[in-house]
């Protein structure tokens, strides 16, 4: 991921050094018992389906090893499924999902016009409203939930491009 942000984007030097401290939290996300940082159902499901590999990388597992022949020649539907809507997601309106609106006291009593967007108060990227940060249990310095965001974004990104770029290689031969 740091070397393709460096090719690619031409991002570097300090910024690289938070993001590999960013994508190391990516890649040891359950053992840092944080809460989820996804927004949307998709955004959650990518996460949770999301493996890091020490020999590979960032991984999903889309096959799954027979039982019988120990070889990975079942796939795995729900993996896949998750891959394909994220990759789907990626082509929607917002690059980062938002939490769903809350609803203050005031605005839920008063005439529901579902196109005001005034009526409740959006969730941003981490949910902290007007400079307020939201605290995490267990978290003593800032939150890297944008970031983490960013770098599963990233990950799915990359996969996109290698999965067009095959489909178009396949299609070119033909």
């Amino acid at each position: 991921v740091t070397e393709k942000v460096h090719s690619h984007y031409d991002i570097h030097s300090g910024l690289a050094i938070v993001l590999c401290a960013v994508i190391e939290q990516v890649a040891n996300f359950e053992i840092t018992a944080y809460p989820p940082d996804g927004r949307s159902e998709t955004e959650l499901a990518f996460e949770n389906t999301l493996r890091y590999d020490r020999r590979g990388g960032f991984v999903m597992p889309v096959a799954v090893r027979n039982t019988e022949t120990r070889k990975f020649d079942q796939m795995n539907d729900e993996a896949l499924n998750v891959l394909v809507s994220t990759i789907e997601s990626l082509g929607g309106p917002k690059l980062l999902h938002r939490a769903p609106k809350k609803r203050s006291s005031t605005a839920a009593s008063s005439d529901d016009d579902d196109d005001d967007d005034t009526d409740g108060i959006e969730g941003g990227a981490d949910d902290a409203r007007h400079g307020e940060e939201v605290p995490v249990p267990g978290q003593t310095g800032p939150s890297f939930r944008s970031d983490r965001r960013i770098v599963r974004l990233l990950v799915a990104r990359l996969w996109a491009d290698q999965i067009i770029h095959k489909f178009e290689a396949i299609r070119k031969k033909k």
